[in-house]
């Protein structure tokens, strides 16, 4: 950690500016009367809530002398007054830590996040709005502190805040559309500039967006807009309102706001900030601001024993039913082809007339699937354990039956929405399943926010509109290519690929594709959605396919975003599980490729086994699968169809 420093507060100025410890990120915060440094075209006509020009301070951040942010506004309401008002003629500014360097565990991507900040406190001599913020050399985090209010013996009413973020001119923006975005925020990702975006209060479907945004900037830099540490609060979860030219911080699923203590620390407002999508993909700001875990239910961290990543297979995706006899003929694929886990999904409390006759009939599977070295995950809709009356004792019963029954993890669906009572929710569902040793994943939820870093049992989230689509719809591959640069910016998602059947569910997509997203995408715990007897055929046993796949992890040592990687036209990605690579390619919608794939990256001197897997030219529902030696300096070369992929499986040749 580098060194911690306090420095006296300044007198009160019109603007004060703060930097990152690298001197190429500036955040500043003017008096918007006062209007100094900002150009007059670059402020909003119109204040989020009032439709008038706000006063009080707005901020502006430029990375390397380009704007990043146009002036933007700042503020929380609190029983029914904005901390930021017209009574602030001036500002403070303390540094109040700087140079610190925090390097911390971290799952799925790479083993040890590491950020390097400055800390600021900001304050207000005519207001009770305090700041708290840390400038990184990547991006700028920052929230309001309470503070003021600690003495106040009742509760204090959120109800509103004035939070925004004002692209500069040009600015193209990423989005989930809000179709079903809004609720479990499984929307589409697509592109469009903020002049698209109209405030229709009848239809907040038109302009209501769920984090993260996206946006690739005129300059070159990207920038992602999310909050983060937003569990254990009692807070309430932000979606963002894009009109007028900004995305503005909004309570959509707390209309009338809601109730904190005066003790409460809210979550953190984050903008990160990037050269290129390889560092895009590496900013671990959003994971650095969660808590630590609990030492005394995970003694050791993301290797706390109880917790495996590890690969899974499904029936739903594949019957959308689940049977207890066809159960077991799906754990006997994942043992065969060694993955940890099988996932029983909605329809295991219809095998029996009571729910513990039917944790009896799970128990025989596990204790079936034990013998075979597979674990069992559940699958537990929301509302069967959504009783908080005595310590949520309805959802402990259960959860502890579970764990008695020999299941390993439990999938926990519906929830829909990130309001303060919803995310009371979550934070029972995550302390209990602890308690019970039981890993969890959460579907129909709302956006990660750094959860896992204080919580490493959870195994992944949906919060994605993923490949559960193809079932009834379609995944198009804009939304595949542009998933890397939106949605897992913000942790990990379960999106559930690796289909290799012939039927319509391909959608277009390949099989290389298929094999490639369960690369590319980072998830913990990988399912699987093919049923036993496409896969056998895709991965015969004693095949190079077969050899590759069981080599596959599902976390990480290294992860690289290689050229000519674009949101929404392809991805190709190198990632490393101790000396194996495997190199993966998504092709979007646009125009099929011919690509050739620099070796750079291997270890140099070094000889590696190449096993190829390419798309076909005739057909979509096969591949081509070849080997090779190669080393670093040599290329591969893929021809991918729109919607297609490849991938290659590089391991050192022994001797």
């Amino acid at each position: 950690m580098g060194l911690s420093t306090v420095s006296a507060s300044m007198a009160a100025e019109p603007s004060v500016s703060m930097t990152s410890p690298d001197g190429q990120l500036t955040w500043t915060i003017e008096v918007s009367a006062g209007c100094r440094i900002t150009p007059a075209a670059q402020v909003p006509k119109e204040n989020t809530q009032t439709g008038t020009v706000s006063d009080g301070v707005r901020h502006i951040l430029q990375k390397d002398g380009s704007p990043i942010l146009f002036s933007s506004d700042l503020g929380l309401v609190i029983d029914g007054k904005n901390l930021n008002n017209e009574s602030i003629k001036g500002v403070d500014v303390q540094k109040t830590a700087s140079n610190v360097t925090r390097t911390f565990p971290t799952r799925g991507k790479y083993p040890q996040g590491k950020v390097t900040y400055n800390e600021y406190k900001v304050t207000t001599p005519d207001s009770p709005l305090i700041i708290q913020a840390r400038i990184y050399n990547n991006g700028v985090a920052f929230r309001y502190d309470l503070a003021p209010f600690a003495q106040k013996k009742s509760d204090l009413k959120i109800s509103d805040e004035t939070t925004s973020f004002h692209f500069t001119d040009g600015a193209t923006l990423w989005t989930q559309d809000a179709n079903s975005a809004l609720g479990p925020c499984e929307g589409v990702w697509s592109p469009s500039s903020i002049q698209n975006f109209k405030k229709d209060t009848k239809n907040p479907r038109s302009y209501i967006r769920t984090a993260p945004i996206t946006a690739e900037l005129p300059s070159g830099h990207y920038a992602v807009i999310q909050e983060a540490g937003n569990f254990e609060k009692g807070w309430s979860g932000i979606k963002w309102a894009l009109y007028n030219e900004a995305c503005h911080a909004t309570y959509f699923q707390d209309p009338k706001g809601f109730s904190v203590t005066p003790d409460t620390e809210m979550p953190w407002r984050v903008i990160l900030v990037d050269n290129n999508l390889n560092d895009l993909v590496h900013n671990d700001i959003i994971d650095s601001l969660s808590k630590e875990h609990d030492h005394d239910l995970f003694p050791q961290g993301y290797a706390t024993p109880w917790i495996q990543p590890g690969h899974s297979s499904w029936t739903w995706w594949d019957s959308t039913r689940v049977l207890e006899q066809e159960q077991y003929p799906f754990v006997d694929m994942a043992s065969e082809f060694g993955w940890k886990y099988h996932l029983v999904d909605e329809g295991w409390k219809k095998w029996a007339p009571t729910l513990d006759e039917c944790i009896d009939r799970v128990a025989k599977l596990a204790k079936y699937a034990a013998n075979k070295g597979v674990g069992i995950w559940v699958w537990v809709r929301w509302v069967d354990v959504n009783n908080p009356a005595d310590n949520w004792a309805t959802m402990q019963k259960e959860f502890k039956k579970l764990a008695e029954s020999g299941v390993k993890g439990i999938k926990i669906d519906f929830m829909d929405s990130a309001s303060q009572d919803r995310l009371h929710f979550y934070d029972a569902v995550a302390r209990f399943t602890a308690e019970n040793k039981l890993m969890v994943n959460f579907h129909g939820a709302n956006t990660p926010t750094g959860e896992p870093t204080a919580w490493p049992h959870e195994m992944s989230r949906e919060a994605i509109f993923g490949g559960e689509q193809n079932i009834w719809g379609e995944v198009k591959g804009e939304h595949y290519t542009a998933l890397p640069f939106t949605r897992y910016i913000s942790g990990h998602a379960d999106f559930t690929g690796g289909y290799f059947g012939h039927g319509p569910k391909l959608r277009g997509s390949s099989w290389s594709l298929q094999l490639a997203a369960n690369i590319i995408y980072t998830s913990p715990i990988m399912h699987w959605v093919s049923n036993p007897k496409d896969m056998n055929a895709a991965f015969p046993k004693g095949s190079l396919q077969r050899k590759a796949l069981a080599a596959l992890p599902t976390t990480w040592d290294e992860t690289l975003v290689l050229p000519p990687s674009k949101i929404g036209d392809c991805v190709v990605m190198a990632r490393r599980s101790g000396e194996n690579w495997f190199l993966a390619v998504i092709n979007g919608d646009h125009q099929e490729k011919d690509l050739s794939i620099k070796l750079d990256f291997l270890k140099k001197g070094h000889t590696y086994d190449v096993v190829t897997f390419r798309d076909l030219n005739s057909k979509n529902d096969g591949w081509d699968v070849a080997s090779q030696t190669s080393s670093s300096g040599d290329e591969i070369k893929f021809s991918v169809r729109k919607r297609g992929g490849g991938v290659a499986w590089l391991a050192p040749t022994t001797k």
